[in-house]
């Protein structure tokens, strides 16, 4: 078969950074510095986790492919897990443009062929590792890669910022980062202490902090050094979208009427949510449902609170306790919460489940009241037969 009579249809392609896939490439990128007539041999682990029967072709690509020799143009597994290939990149003497030059050595997976009409048509699928090549800059240059971990509201965690040397002397380098809202507001500045990176050099600097509030933001870094300046951005994500329940009450209720349930719900996050709704169900302690309602949907500011109304017909209830369940929806996300509610002849009193009800202060010094006239009363009963039986004794 001729080469020059295959077309070849790429599926998809793919640069995959570790053996998690069935096939793959390791490592996934090689980083050199340039250095005149630089010859520099690496081996090529091609991965092959499912032990499947297929064959690969290897060629190189890119600006830098004719620097580049592979030491076989094809290979054939046969249940293998895994194969090392060899490349040989031999740089030039200059090369004139400072900064990233690049190179990939690319292995595809033939999956089926088929012939039509004389002309072979065969379905590949592509990995490939890069070779990038960094020519200095002369003077004093540096790259910046910010990184951002996934924060927790309340946890301190580290920011992270890389910082390469690509110039020919040696620079002191300080990483400012800048905090910002969606709506770009400045939220806090971050400073770091300042580093020496020697040419050619590469060093990581890291910044702590502990963020109160959840949401989407950004993280903007500046890096001074020596008067020059190198920026990066990222964004980033503090906790997860979260929406609280703040509170219910119930007011003007009359058992045998229809209860509103005023339900008051709190956006943690820095984003408007839209489409917020509540999923109601109402049980007695043996599980029996006497409601089941959906609210209407509402949106919720950033940071903001929200009213939902959810409607209970009581004619057929009885005074007693029951238990209030309430699923907010959002997003793709839900927060549920169980109430202990307390139903009266005027009045519903709600607490979260396995809290007690607090007795309204006017109402407690009611009972007090009572329970002091009712002591009195004992005190006088027991003074008039105390001086009855003591008459009696006289007459005696």
């Amino acid at each position: 078969m001729k080469w020059n009579r295959i077309i070849w249809i790429l599926v998809i392609f793919l640069v995959l950074p570790t053996n998690c896939y069935a096939f793959g490439v390791a490592p996934s990128s090689i980083d050199i510095m340039f250095e005149p007539n630089l010859e520099k041999t690496v081996n090529l682990k091609i991965l092959n986790s499912e032990g499947e029967k297929f064959k690969a072709i290897i060629y190189a690509e890119g600006e830098l492919a004719d620097y580049v020799i592979i030491n076989t143009s094809t290979v054939e597994f046969s249940g293998e897990k895994e194969k090392v290939i060899t490349f040989t990149i031999k740089l030039p003497e200059k090369i004139d443009q400072p900064g990233e030059h690049e190179a990939k050595i690319v292995i595809g997976k033939i999956s089926s062929k088929r012939e039509i009409e004389g002309t072979t048509i065969a379905a590949v699928l592509v990995v490939a590792s890069r070779i990038n090549v960094m020519v200095p800059y002369s003077g004093k240059y540096a790259s910046v890669r910010l990184f951002a971990p996934h924060f927790k509201a309340n946890e301190e965690s580290n920011f992270a910022v890389e910082i390469a040397n690509l110039g020919e002397k040696t620079i002191f380098a300080t990483a400012i980062i800048d905090i910002m809202s969606p709506l770009n507001e400045k939220i806090t500045t971050l400073k770091s202490e300042e580093v020496r990176i020697d040419a050619k050099e590469k060093k990581i600097v890291t910044i702590k902090w502990k963020p109160t509030s959840l949401g989407n933001y950004y993280a903007r870094t500046s890096v001074i050094y020596n008067d020059h300046e190198a920026r990066d951005e990222r964004a980033f994500t503090i906790g997860d979208v979260f929406i609280d329940i703040n509170s219910i009450s119930v007011d003007k209720f009359f058992l045998g009427g229809i209860a509103k349930f005023d339900i008051i719900i709190e956006n943690k996050w820095n984003e408007r949510i839209p489409g917020v709704y509540a999923d109601i169900t109402i049980t007695d302690n043996t599980g029996r449902q006497y409601a089941i309602s959906k609210t209407a949907s509402k949106d919720v500011e950033a940071f903001g609170k929200q009213e939902l109304e959810a409607f209970w017909e009581t004619k057929n209830v009885e005074k007693g306790r029951y238990k209030l369940n309430i699923v907010l929806n959002y997003l793709d996300k839900k927060t549920e919460k169980t109430f202990d509610i307390d139903v009266g002849f005027d009045k519903i009193d709600v607490t979260p489940s396995g809290q007690i009800i607090a007795v309204p202060e006017k109402e407690e010094k009611g009972i007090e009241r009572y329970i002091n006239i009712l002591i009195v009363l004992v005190l006088i009963v027991l003074g008039v037969n105390i001086f009855i039986y003591l008459k009696i004794i006289r007459r005696r």
